[in-house]
């Protein structure tokens, strides 16, 4: 009796501990182009993509960024809409959640793909740390970080004065600096 008690009991703490591991979670790749391909041959392109050590950066260009992305699906979607949230993890705006975009698939399919394009308004600081998360129904699928760049402005080194500041006096006193010392 006591022997079947403890089987019962190994059996429901493995239960629950493979049942708390949650789903495993898919592949993301994150590119300035959109991967080509399709069946067994597109999902170990985003698979060897995600498996980069580099991180994804990417560049403004024209006021927005655009960004690729696909998805190697380690299991079937719990629902045909997947939910895209892109979340700042900047250290001035961290965890605040900047864009959500949906994504239909087909429930079979092996590889989500698509283009997410963030513009300026969305996107307070031009180069930010930010967080790509993928769900299906409330159940997460993936998630990957990334970098974003902004254009630097162009300074000519110059600085401009006002009349006013040009003529003002400035003069300074060594004197008086040492004994304010």
């Amino acid at each position: 009796m006591a022997m079947m008690l403890r089987t019962a009991l190994l059996v429901i703490v493995c239960a629950a501990g493979t049942a708390a591991a949650g789903p495993k979670p898919s592949s993301v790749a994150l590119t300035s182009s959109s991967i080509a391909g399709n069946g067994a041959e597109l999902v170990k392109k985003v698979k060897r993509a995600s498996a980069s050590a580099k991180p994804a950066v990417f560049h403004e260009c024209d006021g927005q960024w655009t960004l690729h992305y696909a998805v190697a699906l380690a299991s079937s979607v719990p629902s045909a809409e997947l939910t895209l949230r892109i979340t700042d993890l900047s250290s001035s705006r961290e965890g605040e959640q900047i864009a959500t975009r949906r994504k239909y698939v087909y429930s079979d399919a092996a590889v989500a793909r698509g283009m997410i394009k963030l513009d300026r308004d969305e996107v307070m600081s031009p180069n930010a740390k930010l967080l790509l998360e993928i769900e299906s129904d409330g159940v997460a699928i993936a998630k990957q970080t990334f970098f974003i760049q902004g254009n630097a402005g162009a300074s000519s080194g110059a600085i401009a004065f006002t009349a006013e500041e040009a003529a003002a006096d400035d003069d300074v006193a060594a004197a008086d600096i040492k004994n304010k010392r």
